[in-house]
This record gives structure tokens, C-alpha cells and sequence, in this order.
């Protein structure tokens, strides 16, 4: 008995009535573990836009070498909103605002300094920036709070420089990731609810990927931080909802096309699961080793794209393999509801698609050839079609189809004779024997016969 078990394919053990279970459990219960250790992790925020051996990262690591280096400049630009030019009065109370600033700043506020016509002052503040732009973000924040409780009547003040720059640029990107992943989800749920016409079903490998998603941005992050990798966790979302979405799409296929021939779930399952592997596996592979290219890149945010990426679509792969036929074991068949599959039923295989991928599976390299044009009008029960014969006529070509010959890339089409060619007397047979000469007295009379014009 214990062998038995032993035995037992893989397939099988996803999909049996206690197996589906067992290796339910077995794979959540390794996700919260990855869940738990890897929780806190937090990949590095600095995304570098150029190598770290280039001038303009060498010219940034000697200002670090100046004092007060990490000291830059904001910018208090002030006028009228009437566009007048400044009186006397405006600009004591622009001198008012220095205080103000000294208590947001790490020195001595300076200003107010006029333009030329007058209508323009500028106040400058010293701070110190932050690590990143989001760290300087809230110094900004919390200046501009304070400058729009102590703005004098009539005027207007902006507050721009270095810094307040990289902190607006940090404030557009605020939420995107957040965004970018309802957007990816909406995307995904609709596609999956056009395709399988289901209420429920949609939910299944959306939980499946989502699960995965999120497992994926906390390994990715722990690799960030151990390997120093800097890359946009948003693009990881993206990557894998659209790669495991796929992935699901080719099981979830199959899986209903074996529902129409058998009445066990469990084994049509098992039997989908087993025919999509190979096609699952070499698409995963193929992108894993693209993405993998992008280490030999010299920028830092897009050679630790590479890896990031690579980890998240691996990620996906194995909750599509492994969480995802649990899953649909568990719920059974009617998880297709209301267009629940039962056997007997007439199985729709697709219409102008379908006859292409055949046609470039059976004849590969015809496929490939520049030439090669593929003809809608052939019959879908074609046989000639399906044994790719280049003589058989198929019987399901009727007069009111196209004879498969027409049709078909593998048969020579044959020469439509047009009307006026086809109307003609067909020519005599010649006879096995040599025939008798004819006379010329014989053919003379047939000369003569002729009536002759008058010139």
C-alpha cells in the first residue's frame, strides 16, 4: 500500500479527493511561513539612473566631501496677485516671513531680494535634504503648510528650488504602485470574465495570482536588500498578474475542454494539468532567461530589474502549478457556472484560430515560409486537412465547400479554367495508329469551297 502511494504521479496527488487537500494546506502553509520571514524585508529605495562608474556619479560622491554638503537651497517666489509691483509695506511683510522660514530651516533664512520691475521677491531657505526625495517630501510639505497659515493679503508665494522639485516628482509617483496594481486586477478580472463567462470562476486564479504577487514582492524585496539591487516593485505587480493570468488561462483551458469527455473532475484535471506543464514550463523558462539578460545592464535600476523579475514570474509559475489545481479540485465542476461543461456535450474548438494553429503545427516549416497564406474557406472537418495529404480529396468537402484541395496549404491548388476556355470543343484524341495521308486532291475542294472576296 505504501508503495502504491509512493507511485501515485504528481497529478493525481494535486488533484485526488484527499490529496487536494493535503497539498492545499502543504502549500499555504509554506507561503505564510515565506509570509512571516520575509515580512519586514524592504528592498533599497535609491533607483540610480547612472552607473556607478560614471562622472556623474563620481562628480556626486566628491560633493559629499564638501562641508554642509547635504545643505541645498529652497526657493520662496513671491508677487502680487494683482501683478502690481511691490510697495514698501508688501515688503515688510515678506521680511516677516523669515522667521517662518528659520524655523524649517537648518540656518539662516535670507531675502527678501527683488527683481527688476519690482514685481517679483525671493526669499531662500537653506534645509537639509533627505536620503531620498520622499524624505525631503515632507520637509517641503510641512513648509508650504506653514507659509499658507502666514501669507500676507494679496500675495502669492510659491516655493520651488532642488529640492521642492525632486519632492513634487516624489509626490506624483505617491500611490502609483497602489494604483498600478487595482489597474493590473480590474484588467485581469475582466479578461477572465469575458473568457470564461463565470461569476466564480474568475475568482480562483485571481486569488491564486494575487497570493503570489504578494509573496513575490517580499522575496524580491529580501533580494534587493541582500544583493543591493534597486528595481521598481511596481513592474514585478504587473509582471506577475500578466504572466500568471496566462499561465492560469492554459490550465483552466484544457481543463475544460476535458471536462467535455469524462465524467470525473478530478481526472480531467489531472489530465489537464499534465498536458499543460511542457507549454506553461517553456513559456516561464523562455521569459525567466530574457529577463535574466537584463543583468549584463550597466544601469543599476535595470539590472536589478532582471533578477526582481525572474524571481516574481518564478514565483507565479509554481502557485499556477501548485496552489491553483488544488483549488480547482476542491471546488469541482461547477465552478464553470451557469456554462457548466458535462460530457456529451458538442465541444466548441474555436473557428479560424483553431485552423491556423493546426495548420502551423502539422506543417511547421511550410508555416515559416514568407509565402505561405493561410485560406479561412477550409472546412474545419476537413480530413485532407488532417492527414495532410497532398492527393486525397476530403468527403466532407461537399459541392457547397471548397474541394480541400483548394483550401488546404499542403494541396497543390488546381488551375480554374476560365469560361471562354472551358466553352471549347475539346480536342480530337489522336488515334494509336498512324493515320492515312490525305491527298491534296482530297483537301483541294475544301480550298475552293471558300468564297473569294473582290478586291
Amino acid at each position: 500500500m505504501a508503495e502504491n502511494r509512493l507511485r501515485t504521479p504528481l497529478p493525481e496527488r494535486l488533484t485526488s479527493r484527499r490529496g487536494a487537500w493535503i497539498s492545499l494546506g502543504l502549500v499555504l502553509t509554506i507561503m505564510v511561513v515565506l509570509f512571516g520571514v520575509f515580512g519586514s524585508a524592504k528592498a533599497p529605495a535609491l533607483n540610480d539612473q547612472a552607473p556607478a562608474g560614471s562622472e556623474s556619479s563620481r562628480v556626486s560622491e566628491l560633493m559629499q566631501k564638501f562641508p554642509n554638503a547635504e545643505e541645498q537651497s529652497v526657493l520662496v517666489v513671491a508677487s502680487r496677485e494683482d501683478g502690481a509691483a511691490f510697495s514698501d509695506a508688501d515688503l515688510d511683510e515678506l521680511k516677516g516671513l523669515l522667521p517662518v522660514l528659520d524655523g524649517l530651516s537648518d540656518a539662516d533664512s535670507t531675502g527678501p531680494m527683488v527683481s527688476d520691475d519690482g514685481q517679483a521677491a525671493l526669499l531662500v531657505a537653506p534645509i537639509t535634504v533627505g536620503e531620498t526625495n520622499s524624505d525631503t517630501a515632507q520637509v517641503i510639505k510641512a513648509m508650504r503648510a506653514a507659509l499658507a497659515d502666514n501669507t500676507p493679503d494679496g500675495i502669492a508665494l510659491h516655493v520651488t528650488g532642488g529640492p521642492a522639485f525632486g519632492a513634487d516628482v516624489a509626490a506624483s509617483f505617491e500611490g502609483a504602485d497602489f494604483t498600478l496594481l487595482l489597474v493590473t486586477i480590474l484588467i485581469v478580472a475582466v479578461l477572465l470574465i469575458v473568457t470564461y463567462r463565470s461569476p466564480v470562476l474568475w475568482l480562483i486564479p485571481l486569488t491564486a495570482v494575487g497570493l503570489a504577487d504578494g509573496l513575490a514582492g517580499r522575496l524580491t524585496a529580501a533580494a534587493g536588500a541582500q544583493w543591493d539591487l534597486q528595481f521598481d516593485a511596481g513592474i514585478i505587480s504587473v509582471l506577475v498578474f500578466g504572466a500568471g493570468t496566462n499561465y492560469a488561462l492554459l490550465l483552466i483551458s484544457r481543463y475544460r475542454e476535458e471536462l467535455q469527455t469524462t465524467d470525473d473532475h478530478r481526472a480531467a484535471l489531472a489530465t489537464a494539468w499534465r498536458a499543460t506543464v511542457p507549454a506553461i514550463l517553456a513559456s516561464n523558462v523562455t521569459v525567466v532567461l530574457a529577463l535574466l539578460t537584463l543583468v549584463l545592464a550597466v544601469i543599476p535600476g535595470t539590472n536589478g530589474l532582471g533578477v526582481s523579475s525572474a524571481i516574481g514570474l518564478l514565483i507565479a509559475l509554481a502557485a499556477v502549478l501548485f496552489l491553483l489545481p488544488p483549488l480547482l479540485a476542491v471546488c469541482g465542476r461547477k465552478v464553470f457556472w451557469p456554462f457548466v461543461p458535462r460530457p456529451g456535450e458538442t465541444a466548441r474548438q474555436g473557428g479560424v484560430w483553431r485552423r491556423i494553429a493546426s495548420t502551423v503545427v502539422r506543417q511547421p516549416a511550410r508555416a515559416c515560409s514568407p509565402a505561405w497564406r493561410y485560406s479561412p474557406s477550409c472546412p474545419p472537418d476537413c480530413s485532407a486537412c488532417r492527414s495532410g495529404s497532398t492527393r486525397s480529396r476530403s468527403s466532407a468537402c461537399s459541392p457547397s465547400r471548397p474541394p480541400a484541395s483548394w483550401c488546404c496549404p499542403s494541396i497543390s491548388r488546381p488551375v480554374r479554367r476560365s469560361p471562354s476556355t472551358s466553352s471549347r470543343t475539346p480536342r480530337r484524341p489522336r488515334p494509336s495508329s498512324p493515320p492515312s495521308r490525305i491527298s491534296t486532291a482530297s483537301s483541294a475542294p475544301t480550298r475552293s469551297a471558300r468564297p473569294t472576296t473582290a478586291r
